[in-house]
């Protein structure tokens, strides 16, 4: 197994976290964790942090494409399990392997029990990169059988880009879930003044640190863009590139990013919305009938207006909902 799919972050330069931090600790007493945020927003930098200050062993594991494979992902995980509890799990049973076989889901479901059975102690169980097996219908019913199956004793931790859409109506009832969200993880004005000072070691004033926030909205990836644009002028051109919210430098720092780390990894349906909307402030429902040529609704599989809005929201794109029916849709200054 390569060491690289079980191993936390590590980044240098972060800011700790802690009303973040301290609101995961609160949550001990929760089964699930759930952070979904859109790119560069600090999701595995903040369970990472949390995951060092645990008191219980935790296991990390880093999915990806692979995992479709029951068989991958099971002997993976379990050797995760037994790097984590080595005195509990001394020997993994065999891993499912032939994922066409018709007992296969029956198989997974053995393994997982014959695998927990094993474990007693308090631990973690963080997964990262969900969404890049977020289609997979098999890997969200490993998922959701391993949470479920879990004994009392273990808690997961799922960060994912998009809101990961699994079985789990009944630990929601019973409030043994906890959500963040890109609204949760955004930086506040004061907190982009202490990652600047104490981390970056680029001293800005309360009121540069609010403006540098009010084009960036807090987004974690954006204020370490803007500081590598900064260092980049001398001391007496930063103040005048703080209060420039149009500066060309930086935006060709943040277009960049986007369009490598996002803009090309979505659907070309998506993309086209995106590019033919992305104009103006704020968007009613009408406006963007008008400007993407869709219709307002569809019958489903369909394209429609509100398919399209119901896919930013899942996938956390740079969007904030003016009203909870998403009549009116706003994206992020940088975005657009």
């Amino acid at each position: 197994m390569n060491l690289s799919k079980v191993l936390p972050p590590n980044p240098s330069n972060v800011l700790e976290r802690d009303r973040l931090v301290n609101k995961l600790v609160s949550w001990e007493n929760k089964r699930l964790v759930l952070i979904h945020a859109h790119a560069g927003q600090g999701k595995s930098t903040l369970a990472a942090a949390y995951v060092r200050s645990c008191r219980e062993p935790a296991a990390w594991y880093n999915l990806d494409q692979e995992d479709d494979n029951p068989g991958i992902f099971l002997s993976c995980l379990g050797k995760a399990l037994q790097r984590t509890f080595p005195q509990q799990i001394a020997e993994l049973p065999p891993a499912p392997q032939n994922r066409y076989a018709g007992s296969m889901q029956q198989d997974i479901n053995r393994w997982i029990d014959q695998v927990f059975k094993l474990v007693s102690q308090p631990g973690l169980i963080v997964f990262d990169e969900f969404s890049t097996t977020s289609e997979s219908p098999i890997m969200k019913e490993m998922i959701t059988t391993l949470v479920n199956a879990a004994p009392r004793c273990l808690r997961f931790i799922i960060l994912s880009r998009v809101r990961p859409e699994l079985d789990i109506a009944k630990l929601r009832a019973a409030g043994a879930v906890g959500e963040l969200t890109a609204d949760d993880l955004r930086f506040s004005n004061s907190e982009v003044q202490d990652l600047f000072t104490a981390v970056f070691r680029l001293q800005i004033s309360e009121s540069e640190a609010a403006l540098i926030n009010s084009s960036i909205e807090g987004w974690p990836a954006g204020l370490v863009l803007m500081h590598e644009y900064l260092s980049s002028l001398s001391p007496e051109a930063r103040p005048l590139a703080i209060a420039d919210r149009r500066s060309t430098g930086f935006r060709t720092h943040v277009f960049d990013y986007l369009a490598q780390e996002v803009f090309s990894h979505l659907p070309v349906m998506l993309q086209h919305f995106l590019l033919s909307t992305s104009i103006t402030d704020h968007l009613p429902l009408p406006l963007m009938e008008q400007l993407s040529g869709l219709p307002r609704s569809a019958r489903q599989g369909e394209r429609s207006v509100e398919h399209m809005v119901n896919e930013l929201r899942s996938r956390n794109l740079f969007v904030t909902f003016a009203d909870e029916g998403a009549a009116v849709i706003r994206y992020l200054a940088l975005f657009r």
